[in-house]
C-alpha cells in the first residue's frame, strides 16, 4: 500500500479495540475496528482519483478482508 501512497502509513497497521463487557452488561467481549478501506477512501476522494489511488484503494480492501477473516477466526475460537 505504501508504494501507491505514503499517506497509507497513517492507516496501517490496523487498530483493534477489545473490550470486556461487565456482568451488568451481560458479559462477553466486544471487538471493534475500522476497515482500512473506509479510512483510505477519505484520502482517495480528498486528493482526487488516479491509477495510484485506485491501486491503493484495492490494496486497502484486500487488507480489510484479511482483517475481517482474523476477527471471524478469533470470534469463533474456543476459550
Amino acid at each position: 500500500m505504501l508504494e501507491h501512497d505514503p499517506l497509507a502509513g497513517l492507516f496501517v497497521p490496523v487498530e483493534l479495540l477489545v473490550r470486556e463487557r461487565s456482568a451488568l452488561e451481560g458479559g462477553g467481549t466486544d471487538l471493534m475496528y475500522h476497515l482500512p478501506s473506509s479510512l483510505i477512501a477519505g484520502v482517495y476522494f480528498w486528493e482526487g482519483s488516479g491509477i495510484g489511488k485506485t491501486k491503493l484503494l484495492d490494496a486497502s480492501e484486500v487488507l480489510g478482508e484479511k482483517l475481517r477473516a482474523l476477527v471471524e477466526f478469533v470470534a469463533q475460537s474456543p476459550e
